[in-house]
């Protein structure tokens, strides 16, 4: 039986593995770093959506509900925008997901992997070239983050917070805090790479200048600092001389939020699916997952001309529980296919012409 080589042991990598090895196919499984999640700092991500059930469906669409977690879910949203400063009640759900450390998503998926008998090579000298499936995460700069984690805050544990402010996540992006487990809290924020030079400056702004941060920071002690980047594309094809690309290493990530944890669940799901089905990728990535991709990009085009205004006017009319025109224009985008399309490649046009998202 022909051994599948993947290269990269994160979450669609991982992923892909399993779901091979479901399959009685040979899996072996290559990582430069020297054990699985060093490449990723001790985090934590929201999983959005509908909370635990929406992360424990994409689970069961990805064929991994024996997949072992904790069951973290925040209830509690606390939205700062340049004219509002609100905390929601079950507005929204998030699951949070540990990342990069023991109890980890990764090191979860790692077990379950082993469970399934695939192996793995760690430290390895391997190269694309030399493998079927790439999930090495980002290779080019689109998106950065800079962040840090605190301890000793009096930040709230039951909820976490997103800040919607140009003056310091320039162009329609964000910042958000969430708890750690152990007390710890995280604070993030996500611009696009143009700005990368001002990120931690831009950082020290905002939690100077904002009062959502200035009082729980008081007496807090900073433990570490968070950097990294992302790759985001819509990739015309996800196969190169027979090769396939998942999650980030193919460009495939949430263009709007940045959520894209789900993205490397499906895209490594997928992949193995094409090879247990002998079907292409490429048709099979665009059916599940192009429409979804397609949205992100047209409402990016709008948040990157708009910035802040759209979340202060989204925000204000959700207070007065008036009917929300970001939602509106939303279900608009999503109920007529010539607007998306069109938006879409007006997004396309404006990171060909500006360079960013």
């Amino acid at each position: 039986m022909k051994e599948i080589k993947i290269l990269g042991a994160g979450i669609s990598g991982l992923t892909a593995a399993i779901n091979l090895a479901k399959n009685g196919k040979s899996v072996k499984v290559f990582e430069i770093k020297s054990c699985v999640g060093k490449g990723t700092h001790p985090s934590v991500n929201a999983f959005v959506g509908n909370g635990i059930a929406y992360f424990e469906e994409i689970l069961k669409k990805c064929n991994l509900s024996d997949l072992e977690y904790p069951k973290n879910e925040i209830k509690k949203i606390r939205i700062v925008t340049k004219n509002n400063d609100v905390v929601f009640d079950d507005y929204v759900k998030s699951y949070l997901v540990t990342r990069g450390k023991k109890n980890s998503i990764e090191y979860n998926l790692y077990n379950l992997a082993k469970k399934y008998g695939v192996e793995f090579e760690f430290n390895t000298k391997l190269k694309e070239h030399d493998v079927d499936i790439v999930a090495t995460g980002p290779n080019k700069s689109d998106v950065v983050v800079y962040g840090r984690v605190y301890k000793n805050t009096s930040f709230p544990k039951d909820q976490i917070i997103v800040v919607r402010f140009d003056k310091y996540s320039p162009n329609g992006w964000y910042m958000y805090t969430v708890p750690h487990e152990n007390g710890n809290v995280e604070i993030i924020n996500c611009m696009a790479t143009r700005h990368s030079n001002n990120a931690k400056k831009l950082f020290i702004k905002a939690i100077e200048e904002l009062e959502c941060f200035k009082t729980s920071l008081e007496n807090a002690e900073q433990l570490y600092e968070i950097s990294g980047f992302g790759n985001v594309k819509y990739p015309k094809t996800c196969v190169i001389d027979g090769r396939l690309y998942v999650g980030e290493a193919a460009g495939i990530q949430d263009v709007l939020y940045g959520y894209g944890m789900h993205y490397a669940l499906l895209s490594g799901k997928i992949a193995s699916d094409s090879i247990i089905l002998e079907k292409h990728y490429d048709d099979m990535w665009k059916k599940e997952l192009s429409f979804e991709m397609k949205k992100s990009f047209a409402m990016r085009f709008i948040v990157s001309l708009f910035g802040n205004k759209i979340a202060d006017m989204y925000i204000t009319q959700k207070i007065r529980g008036s009917n929300n025109i970001g939602e509106k224009i939303e279900n608009s985008i999503i109920n007529n296919k010539y607007i998306l399309e069109v938006l879409f490649r007006l997004e396309l046009l404006k990171k060909k012409i500006t360079g960013e998202w």
